[in-house]
C-alpha cells in the first residue's frame, strides 16, 4: 500500500509539472503571436505564479484554479486592436508653419497592407503627396510627406491592419494660422 501510495505521488507531481509546461507553453505562444512580445513582464509573472503554483508543498486548489481562470482570461486583453500613441503634429495643435510630413505611431505594430494616410483640407480636398511609408525599423511609425500647407484647418485619417487583423481607422486635426 506503501508503494502504491509512492507512485501516486510521484505520478501527481508528474502531472502537476505537465500541466504548470503546458499552460506556460500555451500563454506564451499565444502573447507571442498576439502582441510580438509587448507584455514580456506580464508573461514572466504568469510563469512565476504557475511556477510556484505547482512546486509549492500545500499546492492549494483554490489557488491552482485562480490561475487556470487567469491563464484562460487574461489572454483576451491580446486581441486588442492598435491604437494611435502619438502624432507630428500633434491632435488639436496649432502651428505657424507648414509641417513637411506628417507622422503617426501605433501602440504596436501594424501591418504593411492597406495602409494609408490622408491629408484633407477644410473644403475636403486631400492634400498631401500620397507617399505614405512605414518606417522600416519601427513598423509602428507611418508618415507621408505634404507639400507647403496654407493656412487652414487639416484633417489626418489613416487606416492600418492592427496585429490581430483588424482593420483600425482614425482621424485627428491640426490647425495652421497665419503667422
Amino acid at each position: 500500500m506503501q508503494e502504491l501510495n509512492n507512485r501516486y505521488k510521484k505520478m501527481s507531481t508528474y502531472f502537476k509539472a505537465i500541466e504548470a509546461y503546458l499552460f506556460t507553453v500555451y500563454y506564451v505562444v499565444l502573447h507571442y503571436i498576439m502582441s510580438r512580445l509587448n507584455h514580456r513582464q506580464f508573461t514572466l509573472t504568469f510563469i512565476k505564479i504557475m511556477t510556484n503554483c505547482q512546486y509549492n508543498k500545500k499546492n492549494n486548489p483554490l489557488v491552482r484554479g485562480l490561475v487556470l481562470i487567469m491563464a484562460l482570461a487574461v489572454p483576451m486583453p491580446l486581441f486588442a486592436h492598435a491604437i494611435m500613441v502619438r502624432s507630428a503634429p500633434e491632435a488639436n495643435a496649432t502651428l505657424a508653419v507648414s509641417p513637411k510630413q506628417i507622422d503617426v505611431w501605433f501602440n504596436d505594430k501594424v501591418g504593411t497592407e492597406y495602409i494609408a494616410l490622408a491629408v484633407i483640407d477644410s473644403k475636403g480636398k486631400r492634400v498631401d503627396n500620397k507617399d505614405v511609408q512605414q518606417e522600416t525599423f519601427d513598423q509602428s511609425h507611418l508618415y507621408a510627406t505634404v507639400p507647403t500647407l496654407v493656412p487652414d484647418i487639416y484633417t489626418v485619417r489613416y487606416r492600418v491592419v492592427s496585429i490581430d487583423t483588424h482593420i483600425v481607422t482614425g482621424k485627428y486635426q491640426f490647425t495652421i494660422k497665419a503667422p
